[in-house]
């Protein structure tokens, strides 16, 4: 229901950007948390990337050809690079797709920006858009006094501001 909705928000609203802020995927089947375990039941890295295009393919038809689309990786989507550090995974070489080649990213619009701790996008002069690292009590105030600037993330999942002066953060969950 709250994908439907915002569906059809998007198509009464015909936004002028789509931005993804991270953790689009999980990647839960490369994650170091399960190692040497089964996993989630049915949950692999395809079925990961099948859904997550299925999913993007209906966003997209709800947005003009006009819409700028941005897509910021997180630290799940990050899991694919500590994945492939590791010398036996790297055997695997180019046969083994990032979520940018297996979401076809770049060829449906999208910028791209893969690292997560770095990346940001500006919003205009003060305010910008990124992941976020921290998951402290206080998260939004440790992003402002480490950005230095106002900043909108998710990162931890959960919801949160801190406004000090002219600059605020807000974590969206």
């Amino acid at each position: 229901q709250l994908f439907n909705a915002f569906k059809k928000f998007l198509r009464e609203l015909n936004p002028t950007g789509l931005h993804i802020i991270g953790d689009f995927l999980d990647l839960n089947s490369l994650s170091s948390h399960d190692r040497g375990k089964l996993g989630i039941k049915g949950i692999t890295l395809d079925f990961e990337y099948k859904e997550g295009n299925r999913v993007l393919n209906e966003l997209e038809s709800c947005l003009s050809n006009k819409c700028i689309k941005t897509y910021l990786y997180g630290n799940h989507e990050d899991r694919y690079f500590r994945y492939m550090k590791d010398v036996d995974h790297a055997k695997i070489g180019s046969a083994m797709q990032s979520p940018t080649d297996a979401l076809n990213l770049k060829n449906r619009g999208y910028l791209v920006r893969e690292d997560w701790k770095n990346d940001a996008i500006g919003l205009g002069p003060h305010l910008d858009l990124v992941h976020g690292e921290f998951i402290n009590q206080h998260c939004a105030k440790k992003h402002i006094d480490t950005y230095r600037k106002s900043i909108i993330f998710g990162h931890s999942h959960r919801q949160q501001s801190y406004i000090e002066g002219q600059t605020a953060g807000y974590n969206i969950g």
